[in-house]
């Protein structure tokens, strides 16, 4: 009876370590070159992504929780608030969804770029979350990492 109770949790503790492995394989970081804009700066936003060889880089979206973007943000933008019971995890899609055709099957770089404009001033805390997906394609093994970074727009 002790054998298969070590056996079992044996088992568990593998199955997890496998998951955790190739979690940990996957890896996005942004850095913006500048952390302080005019509103109607354009913002480049330079991605460094890694993953293992089972997975590619399918797409990214660029957005906030609503605590950490100027409270005029919305209204100012027109994009509109993802409401939770929680206000602290509600959020805006700064960017919508950009899907790369094919995906990026090799870790890479990539520069990207956003409009600041009608951006209200005070400071952001943004977030660049991407989507890795296993090669065999299955949304049920779809992974999402995310990278943050910091910045202050400025009135014009």
């Amino acid at each position: 009876m002790l054998k298969k109770k070590i056996g079992v949790v044996l088992m568990f503790i593998c199955s997890g370590a496998t998951l955790l492995a190739d979690a940990t394989g996957i890896s996005i970081r942004a850095d913006v070159q500048s952390r302080i804009l005019t509103s109607g700066d354009k913002l480049p936003v330079q991605v460094d992504y890694s993953f293992p060889e089972n997975r590619f880089f399918s797409g990214y979206l660029l957005s906030a929780y609503l605590p950490y973007v100027p409270k005029a943000f919305s209204e100012a933008t027109g994009i509109p608030v993802n409401k939770n019971q929680d206000p602290r995890w509600s959020s805006l899609n700064i960017s919508g969804w950009q899907w790369f055709e094919g995906g990026k099957r090799q870790p890479g770089k990539l520069d990207l770029e956003f409009d600041t404009t009608s951006w209200p001033p005070g400071d952001y805390k943004l977030e660049l979350r991407g989507l890795f997906r296993d090669i065999k394609t299955s949304v049920e093994s779809d992974l999402y990492r995310s990278a943050y970074f910091y910045l202050t727009i400025t009135e014009p």
